[in-house]
């Protein structure tokens, strides 16, 4: 009895709605009759409302699955855990085929466990709605998907909803869940093309003579030539007039000694 081991992807959950309410006898001797005496290793509680059924093979897990009842009443029964991702795409335009979104996933190193599945109106069967899903195996370093994909239309590129079991919010960029896009220090700014904010955010500014940004900018460099080159020039037009006049002062000077001699 020691020996056995309990596998997390054999075990199923049972909706029993409220726990206080039923007989965990009466559940273990209706499983036993689905799947055999000898082939359940557990049954516990798992509040408020789920019974927890260990089992000895994905076979009997499978039978499981299908359905209890138990006292005339049915209850539903499905995998507690589940390597498989269902991935959803919403609104995709009916041309769009369907290895353009498997393509999509793949970019994220995804495994496509079957193919891409076509949802129809309950009351129209043979239209479609524009819901798409497929069965994938997310690789361990991506834990969600973004919560939009982009897709060419003949309208031109569209954002379409992507929805998947368990998804959070992550960056579009890294797929990281401890920041956005806009604080990704992976982003590249479009306007002055350094890492780690988008443009929207950018604290550079433009210069307003050249309209260049202040780090590409030449304006202030040749204006301060321009102006330390033209202040000399007024030093320099200064200078040589003062000289003039002292020059004209002196001759004026010695003229009038000479006269008054």
């Amino acid at each position: 009895m020691n020996s056995r081991v309990c596998a997390k992807e054999l075990i199923v959950d049972i909706d029993v709605v409220d726990l206080t309410k039923i007989n965990i006898g009466e559940f273990i001797d209706e499983i036993e009759d689905v799947v055999g005496i000898g082939n359940v290793y557990a049954v516990t509680k798992c509040r408020p409302n789920i019974i927890q059924v260990a089992l000895n093979s994905k076979e009997n897990a499978e039978k499981l699955c299908n359905g209890l009842s138990v006292n005339d009443k049915t209850f539903d029964c499905n995998f507690a855990y589940s390597p498989y991702t269902i991935v959803s795409f919403m609104d995709i335009p009916s041309y769009i085929e369907d290895i353009v979104l498997i393509n999509k996933l793949r970019i994220f190193n995804i495994e496509i466990e079957g193919k891409v599945i076509r949802h129809y109106y309950d009351k129209y069967e043979t239209i479609e709605n524009g819901i798409r899903h497929v069965k994938c195996i997310f690789p361990p370093d991506v834990k969600s998907l973004p919560w939009a994909v982009n897709l060419e239309t003949i309208h031109g590129f569209k954002s379409f909803r992507v929805i998947h079991n368990n998804q959070t919010k992550v960056c579009h960029k890294c797929l990281q869940d401890s920041h956005v896009i806009a604080n990704c220090p992976k982003i590249e700014c479009r306007k002055c093309h350094q890492l780690g904010h988008m443009a929207n955010k950018c604290t550079v500014k433009y210069c307003e003579i050249c309209k260049k940004l202040d780090i590409n900018c030449v304006c202030s460099n040749y204006f301060d030539d321009d102006i330390n080159s033209t202040s000399n020039e007024l030093l320099s037009d200064n200078s040589l007039a003062n000289q003039d006049i002292e020059s004209k002062v002196n001759k004026s000077v010695s003229k009038q000694s000479n006269n008054s001699s």
